[in-house]
């Protein structure tokens, strides 16, 4: 049996060998040795702006309507190696996104991104509608978005604690597709070159008033530095408000967010007397805080050949403690469903409690974190762009680290390869339920 375990243990080392081997090979057949100079080669962004989509489209003559359709297909599979070699996961997956854009009389524009992804796991398709809007205007004065919208909204990299508009955060590892936008009116009036402000009333799908919430934001350039201050409210909740800075110092480019509310608005878990229950803290002040500081590096005469950035993120209303390390039986006060039997379960540990009750947020859990994201274009040639990206809980020691690179060329093929691996002490959060690495391929186009 032994023997047995050993040689799949080297099959699966030999599959993630094998895919490596041949992502290599096959970006340097598709290589032209032409480059585009305006090509985005993957970074640690981890969403697409879909002003960058726009701008491919090109801008119609004053009062005349024109329309226009782009899109790209990604194939790929994520191979899953878990700590008990049995359980390893081998999943594909095919994802396609239409974008639709019309460009309409008086500068008025419409947008759409329809998205139909497939996988294995369930072996079903899926289509949804991710952004779906109208871009209005009242004499080139104020600016109106209407309709289903992913805001760019914060300035850091991975964490934006200001953001509390966007259904989805920012994740370290790469995502599959595209984000969910939200529903809602975004404004947008300058004064000049030097002052903006921005407000976001989100309606939610049914526009109920419960559902309603709005955001504001003054933003002012003073010198080379953009500051801007933020409110965000919803019935029944606390208000956040929230700063945000970009500058650049010492040819350093440093930006930072932080916001703040008296009472949190998500649940919690609490303990007293042996009995696990869940409460919003509605006593004292909850600040969340994050800090970016990137630089570029010439290397062998190619300017801004290395990037580095690197990233703290401090969230007051994380857990002290590692719950998945209590082992201790707790009673709790409302019985938790598991789904999957069904049964009701009336005691147990914090880790099932906390988990059972869909509290746990990756990279929110805990207090203190910090991310280093370092990515070196032109690799191997023009095409090439590799990655090295590690995001650490400074509090228990666990980690993430990914290692990727990444192909695109003139013809608007492009290849990505990442492995990631959970690192750490057993009973944290990047390892309690993670796997011991995970190999992800995607092989896509633009059309």
């Amino acid at each position: 049996m032994d023997g047995i375990k050993k040689m799949k243990l080297v099959l699966n080392r030999f599959m993630i060998i094998e895919t490596g081997l041949s992502f290599f090979l096959l970006s340097f057949c598709f290589a032209d040795g032409q480059v585009d100079e305006d090509a985005m080669f993957s970074d640690t962004q981890t969403v697409v702006d879909n002003a960058k989509i726009l701008s491919v489209f090109p801008a119609s003559e004053e009062g005349k309507i024109s329309f226009g359709i782009s899109g790209d297909i990604n194939g790929g599979t994520d191979f899953t190696l878990m700590r008990e070699e049995d359980d390893n996961e081998l999943e594909l997956f095919l994802l396609g996104n239409v974008f639709l854009d019309g460009r309409l009389s008086n500068g008025y524009k419409a947008f759409g991104n329809v998205e139909s992804r497939y996988f294995s796991r369930n072996g079903e398709w899926n289509i949804a509608a991710r952004e779906l809007f109208f871009d209005l205007h009242y004499e080139n004065k104020i600016y109106f978005r209407i309709g289903k919208q992913v805001l760019q909204w914060g300035r850091c990299y991975l964490w934006n604690p200001t953001d509390l508009i966007n259904a989805e955060k920012l994740t370290f590892e790469k995502r599959i597709g595209y984000r969910d936008g939200v529903y809602g009116l975004r404004i947008h009036q300058p004064f000049g070159t030097e002052w903006n402000w921005y407000a976001f009333i989100h309606t939610g799908k049914r526009v109920e008033s419960d559902e309603i919430a709005g955001a504001f934001k003054l933003e002012t350039l003073i010198g080379n530095t953009e500051f801007s201050v933020s409110v965000w409210d919803k019935k029944h909740a606390q208000t956040v408000y929230g700063a945000d800075f970009s500058t650049r110092i010492c040819k350093i480019d440093v930006s930072g967010e932080i916001s703040t509310s008296h009472g949190w608005n998500a649940d919690m878990m609490e303990e007293k007397n042996g009995i696990l229950f869940i409460e919003k803290k509605d006593d004292g002040w909850f600040t969340r805080a994050s800090l970016n500081l990137g630089k570029q590096f010439d290397f062998n005469d190619q300017n801004d050949k290395i990037s580095v950035a690197g990233e703290y993120f401090y969230n007051q209303a994380g857990y002290g403690e590692n719950i998945f390390r209590d082992k201790k039986m707790y009673l709790y006060q409302t019985p938790v469903m598991v789904e999957s039997m069904p049964i009701s379960v009336y005691s147990g540990d914090k880790k099932t409690f906390f988990l059972l009750n869909h509290l746990f947020e990756m990279n929110y859990y805990s207090r203190h974190y910090g991310a280093l994201f370092i990515s070196v274009k032109e690799f191997f040639t023009s095409s090439h762009t590799l990655n090295l990206n590690c995001l650490s809980n400074l509090d228990d020691g666990s980690a993430m680290i990914s290692l990727g690179l990444d192909y695109i060329n003139i013809n608007d093929w492009n290849m990505s390869l990442i492995y990631y691996c959970y690192a750490g002490p057993s009973d944290c959060e990047y390892t309690f339920l993670r796997p011991a690495g995970m190999m992800h391929l995607v092989i896509g186009v633009k059309f």
